[in-house]
Order: C-alpha cells, then structure tokens, then sequence
C-alpha cells in the first residue's frame, strides 16, 4: 500500500501530467482552475515520511520509488519545498542522508539529481535577489555546519575516501557544482579540513593548488549551467585522480 501511494505522488509530480488535471470552468470564456498538485504531493509526503523507516528502505522497489518521488518534486516544485516549514522540510532533506551512500545507482543517482535541483535552485534564487532555501540553510547542530556544506562534505568524502565508479563522479558532478556555488565559505572549511590531516608539506601544497583547480580551471564561472557543469566533471575528474590516492596513503 505504501509503495502504491509513492507511484500514486510520482505520478502526480510528472511534468507531463499538468495540463491534463487542469479543470476547465463551468462556461466557456472563464478562467480554468486547477488542482494544487504541488500541495497535494506534498502533504501526501508528509503523512509517508513518519512511515520510511530504514528497515523500509531496505526493501529495494520502494527504496527506489521513494527517491525517485523526492527527485521529481525536488526538480518540479523546489520553490515550494523552500516554503515548507522546518518540521516538514527537515525530515525530508534528512532522508537523503541515506540515499546518497546506496550502492544501489538509482537509488544514489535519484538522491543526487535531487540534491542537485535544490542547490540550483538555491543558487538562481539569490541571483534573483530572492532568499532562495533562506533560513533552511541555516547552520545547526554541534559543528554549527550548514545544510550545503553537509551534503558538500558527504560526497566529497565519498567521492575521495570510497571505491566510487566513475559514473557516481559523473552524477555527484552536478550536485557538487551548485553545493560549492551556495555554500564557498563550506567548501573552504572543507578543504581546511583535508589540509589539516597533512604533515607532509609537499602533499599539502599539492591538495591546496587540488581544490582551487576544482572551482577555478576550465574558464569555471559562477553558473550551474550545462557548459559550466561539463567544465566541472572535467576538473572534478583531474581533482580525483590528483589527490585521492594521496589523500589515501597518509
């Protein structure tokens, strides 16, 4: 039942599905109205979270439904997922804790593409002079570290500690692109983070040029565009095969 009502709210996040579920007026000439479908997906999400438990998403065919729903609603309706309230919004981004370290591709690759909606998003809005994910974004719990930063250091540290396929740097790509354009200060005090674990001085200057070639070479910009996203897979590719197994041998 729970698996029917995920494909029921993926279905109803379609793009594609939109104009169908408009609802003409009751004469010619007036305004149509249509479903708050942005609404509705949301509350039926809220009411299905308290029941995803991790022993649930153990079960591989709703595991996948349940991202691949968060993907689409995060790339459809991010601006709503922005106004959600912080007991909503939380538990929600929270479950992409989970996703993102799945060996299972479309269970990961779902998380990222929603992790990366939200980032662009975040990023483009405050271009736009607007507050983008706002107070969201706020930093919290002991290490004081903000919710880009988080998912930054996740991946990173994946991406540099684990035994990644190149495709997952292929996805992680165009998360950790918006991540470092929405959070910097985040990725500096990442890269502190890596440089403190050196003693060797050689290997330390070699990480340091590392992350500033990762944000700088390939005429990188400032956009989350897709000329600017295959840029960064190209430094990001350079970045791994630079410092990973420096990083690994310390």
């Amino acid at each position: 039942q729970l698996r029917a009502l995920l494909r029921l709210l993926t279905l109803l996040s379609a793009r594609e599905l939109q104009d169908l579920l408009a609802c003409p007026g009751p004469q010619e000439g007036e305004p149509a109205t249509s479903l708050d479908i942005p609404q509705v997906v949301l509350t039926g999400l809220h009411l299905v979270i308290p029941l995803i438990s991790q022993d649930l998403l153990k079960f591989p065919k709703l595991c996948r439904q349940y991202f691949a729903l968060v993907a689409i609603l995060f790339d459809v309706y991010p601006s709503r997922v922005a106004l959600l309230p912080p007991e909503v919004f939380s538990p929600l981004v929270a479950t992409l804790d989970f996703g993102l370290i799945q060996l299972d591709f479309e269970v990961c690759g779902s998380s990222i593409e929603a992790l990366a909606a939200l980032a662009s998003f975040h990023v483009l809005a405050t271009k736009g002079g607007t507050t983008g994910l706002g107070a969201h974004l706020t930093p919290k719990g002991p290490d004081k570290i903000s919710l880009m930063a988080h998912f930054l250091e996740l991946m990173l540290r994946r991406l540099l500690f684990e035994d990644c396929k190149r495709d997952f740097a292929e996805q992680a790509a165009d998360a950790l692109l918006p991540l470092i354009l929405s959070d910097p200060a985040g990725y500096n005090h990442i890269g502190h983070s890596l440089l403190a674990g050196q003693v060797d001085e050689t290997a330390r200057g070699r990480i340091a040029e590392a992350l500033t070639f990762l944000i700088s070479a390939n005429g990188l910009t400032q956009a989350c565009d897709r000329i600017n996203l295959r840029r960064f897979r190209r430094n990001l590719h350079a970045f791994l095969a630079n410092i990973r197994g420096l990083l690994r041998s310390k």
